[in-house]
């Protein structure tokens, strides 16, 4: 097992460079990608043996291209993909200008769809392999001052579910992880991305959000570095499912919002049967 090769991307800090040390202390060969070399060698080290730190704009896929040239020729082949990379656009929708959402979009999305154009390929070819999505699961039920973020990873759910059935027939497993809070930097006041216009009507609501998130910071109920390890674990099942939930948080919304659908559901049946045609 640990003969696999990994590519993950966003491995500078969080989750990203918490899989990344696991993975190279288990034995793993790992290709991680970042935005600044810099800021990832000075946590982990150079390229060795097992590890090959890229400097790679996801967005641009001719970097992308020239970092899957480096990756074969240093490993041969690609087993596990983690698209980690992105960030949290906050503001409310009506504040939030097009170039900001493009740009989130851009980060979360686009990036991903480079990543499986370039690598799928690889394991669909071997008949073999792993595409682990993070998600969050703001991809699953959406947060006020957080609109733009959460359309993205609900774009990250749709693109894993359609990559899942596309793949299956070639035993390349996709997987979408949706954590909740994780005891990470996501928090931190200086890592906030907020909408450069605010509107005054929305002052209040702004401010709740602003607040759930200031007390969240240091008090996430999820550990990364077990985060990671569960991840690990999910490339040793044979048959792993879609949908995979971490955290108690992330289950309680799951829950509730499975709840909320069946509820709804119901009370709007009538309205789903009304409208076939008559024969």
């Amino acid at each position: 097992m640990n003969n696999k090769v990994w590519l993950i991307t966003g491995t500078s800090q969080g989750l990203g460079l918490c899989l990344v040390r696991r993975l190279l202390a288990e034995g793993y060969q790992v290709a991680a990608t970042t935005r600044v070399l810099n800021n990832l060698t000075d946590v982990i080290g150079v390229e060795t043996e097992h590890f090959l730190p890229l400097e790679m704009q996801l967005t641009d896929e001719k970097s992308v291209q020239a970092g899957k040239e480096k990756i074969l020729e240093k490993f041969g082949t690609v087993d596990v993909i983690v698209n980690n990379a992105g960030y949290a656009q906050r503001g409310m929708l009506e504040e939030v200008s097009d170039t900001e959402a493009r740009n989130n979009f851009d980060a979360n999305v686009f990036s991903v769809l480079n990543i499986i154009r370039n690598f799928a390929g690889v394991l669909r070819e071997k008949r073999n392999g792993y595409i682990i999505n993070i998600s969050s699961i703001v991809g699953l039920r959406a947060g006020t001052w957080s609109g733009i973020y959460s359309a993205t990873k609900f774009a990250v759910e749709g693109i894993s579910e359609a990559l899942r059935g596309e793949l299956a027939s070639y035993n390349v497993k996709v997987i979408t992880a949706k954590p909740g809070d994780m005891r990470t930097g996501f928090h931190k006041p200086e890592t906030l991305k907020i909408a450069k216009t605010q509107i005054e009507d929305y002052s209040r609501l702004r401010e709740q959000a602003r607040t759930i998130i200031r007390n969240k910071n240091g008090n996430q109920c999820s550990s990364p570095e077990k985060v990671a390890q569960r991840i690990i674990e999910i490339t040793q099942m044979e048959q792993p499912p879609l949908n995979v939930f971490f955290g108690n948080d992330s289950f309680e919304i799951a829950e509730s919002k499975v709840s909320l659908l069946q509820n709804e559901m119901a009370e709007g049946a009538w309205i789903a049967h009304s409208v076939s045609v008559d024969e």
